[in-house]
């Protein structure tokens, strides 16, 4: 084959298998380098090993034949710029991969690397090199794609233990990014939540729920610990490590069927430590869109605002709704068998960017403006607005009412949920807990999303426990109640009689003294936008009628908290304020002597 001549059909087809094994190669190269040399999260599922080089094969299997329809008509197609083409699609999807959020210097490198590269591809002795190289890729990542789906088949652990007669079910619902404040339950002046308000008939509302921290990954690794944040060290960059026993290995060992069901795919997924004991975890599904992603190219290509203006579609591209949630559950549920089982649900459908669906969409928007598309941005599995500050109020309040129409739409598939499990006879031999990782700002003390700050809208969320003859039905209690101490409750009604391998308390519990409430979050490495921990660590604590926040330069707030709401400006003045510092940084201050705080003087 001339450099200077177009290529052959089968030629092009040959080239185009291997230049897509080649591709491959190197994109799951760099995961694992990332994963496991690195131990960064590479937001994959296991399928990645397979359906990467399925999806390349595609890709590249089709740009051959557009290739080679295309040099019968343009004579400049030649065989070495056809390879130099192919070896750009490569060495892209490898820097792709390596360097995500750069995507214009990549390419730029890639089509420099591949100019210089492509004369070591039009020889018919490159062509049999590369052809014998992606037979051996081949092999290699049949082998590995083969072993890995075993052990993933392999990894459902065996039930050991026998449950105590009577034993209840546990359902732990995780409503991720939802805030107390917008709920109707919680006082809202909004319709939104008839399926919560209906369980919380039936059971107990906390009205003062604290959050261990303002986002996912810390929060439901202290759900499933009963350990702060700064003590099971799950955090931006690092996962749940497998030092403290997981409450679903807890519950596993007494003879429990377990399984975890999210839809949080950034910081919710196996790889960050949160399956641990659980013998059915389903985050990523096989759906076309995720499989197609496992390709950093098609991955790249849903980022691309461009894209998403010309479709309309500006939503996460594998996003997994309630309802996707709710038939992976009720499916392992309904084979359960006769053992008791723990089941732990993560929604994200109230997650930014907002996109309610009809009948919803709207129900709070009206005299509002339209969303603000051109303000989004998108990355590999979230997105979202780009600058906060550049909207105006009412652009705000349009995203506030979607975010409200979003939690209207979630207590809906809530309903159906419990409707199902009434219809099966299974809901009253269940111990029920809906609440959320964390809340959501929307322009409170000036700031939005979260993640970023300790103020009380990320803070507070809703907490219902229902338990039909265990536990009182519609009462609500004041007294500010931690989720570092779920938990401890769940086994005070799994083993009454034994003692919780869980730190906390029960919420229950009949000494249970009101106290302060721990939160904390250390500086995330990618705030660089003057949030409050861009740079520094924050910790607080918090009251039925106090919120106290106090950062690592020494910098200090305090919030009146009425009627279950903080105020949106620190307080200074009269004596019970002065009281109520002196008492926050005590409290502060005894937390830090009990746990590794982050360094909060």
């Amino acid at each position: 084959m001339r450099s200077g001549r177009p290529a052959p059909l089968a030629s092009l087809l040959n080239q185009a298998a291997s230049f897509s094994l080649l591709a491959s190669t190197g994109e799951l190269i760099v995961l694992a380098v990332k994963r496991f040399m690195l131990g960064r999260p590479v937001n994959q599922s296991v399928d990645v090993i397979w359906a990467n080089p399925l999806v390349n094969l595609f890709l590249f299997l089709a740009g051959a034949l557009a290739l080679w329809g295309l040099q019968r008509l343009t004579p400049w197609l030649t065989a070495r710029f056809v390879a130099g083409l192919m070896l750009f699609v490569v060495l892209g999807a490898i820097l792709l991969a390596a360097v995500p959020g750069s995507p214009g210097a990549v390419l730029l490198l890639a089509a420099g690397l591949a100019t210089q590269g492509s004369r070591l591809f039009v020889s018919d002795a490159a062509g049999r090199r590369l052809r014998r190289s992606a037979a051996v890729l081949v092999a290699v990542i049949g082998v590995a794609s083969g072993s890995t789906l075993y052990r993933e088949a392999r990894r459902m652990d065996a039930v050991t233990g026998t449950a105590p007669a009577g034993a209840p079910n546990v359902l732990l619902i995780i409503l991720d990014t939802v805030r107390a404040a917008s709920l109707g339950l919680y006082g809202a002046p909004l319709d939104n939540t008839p399926g919560l308000e209906s369980l919380a008939s039936r059971g107990v509302t906390f009205d003062v729920a604290i959050a261990p921290a303002p986002w996912t990954l810390p929060t439901h690794a202290t759900m499933f610990t009963g350990l702060w944040p700064s003590e099971h060290g799950a955090d931006w960059l690092a996962p749940l490590d497998g030092r403290a026993t997981t409450l679903a290995e807890a519950l596993g060992a007494r003879g429990y069927r377990t399984g975890g069901f999210v839809a949080n795919l950034t910081y919710g997924t196996r790889e960050h430590g949160l399956s641990r004991g659980f013998q059915v975890y389903k985050d990523f599904d096989r759906s076309i869109p995720s499989l197609l992603r496992t390709s950093s190219i098609i991955e790249q290509m849903m980022t691309m605002t461009v894209l998403r203006r010309l479709t309309g579609y500006y939503d996460i591209a594998i996003r997994k709704r309630a309802p996707v949630v709710n038939k992976e559950f009720l499916a392992w549920q309904e084979h359960a068998g006769t053992r008791p089982w723990f089941a732990f649900l993560n929604y994200f459908d109230a997650h930014e960017p907002y996109r309610p669906t009809a009948p919803f969409a709207g129900r709070y928007s009206a005299g509002l403006p339209p969303r603000r598309h051109d303000m989004e941005r998108f990355w590999h599995l979230q997105g979202g607005i780009i600058d906060w500050t550049a909207l105006s109020a009412e652009d705000v309040a349009a995203e506030r009412a979607a975010y409200e129409e979003l939690i209207a739409e979630l207590d809906h598939n809530l309903a159906g949920l419990f409707d199902e499990l009434r219809r099966r006879g299974v809901l009253d031999r269940t111990l029920v807990i809906v609440t959320s990782d964390h809340g959501e700002q929307f322009g409170e003390h000036d700031w939005f999303t979260h993640g970023n700050s300790l103020y009380w809208r990320v803070l507070r969320v809703p907490l219902v426990i229902s338990y039909p003859g265990h536990v009182s039905m519609g009462v609500r209690i004041q007294q500010p109640a931690s989720l570092r101490d779920l938990a401890a409750t769940v086994w005070e009604f799994v083993a009454p009689d034994e003692p919780s391998p869980f730190p906390g308390e029960s919420l229950f519990g009949a000494d249970r003294q009101p106290a302060w409430v721990p939160s904390e979050v250390t500086a995330d490495p990618a705030m660089l936008r003057g949030d409050p921990n861009a740079m520094v660590d924050l910790a607080s604590v918090s009251t039925a009628s106090w919120h106290y926040i106090r950062a690592v330069t020494g910098a200090e707030e305090l919030f009146p908290v009425v009627g279950g709401e903080a105020g949106d400006r620190s307080v200074a003045g009269d004596s019970a304020w002065r009281a109520a510092l002196d008492s926050g940084r005590a409290a502060l201050s005894a937390q830090r002597q009990r746990v590794r705080l982050p360094n909060v003087p």
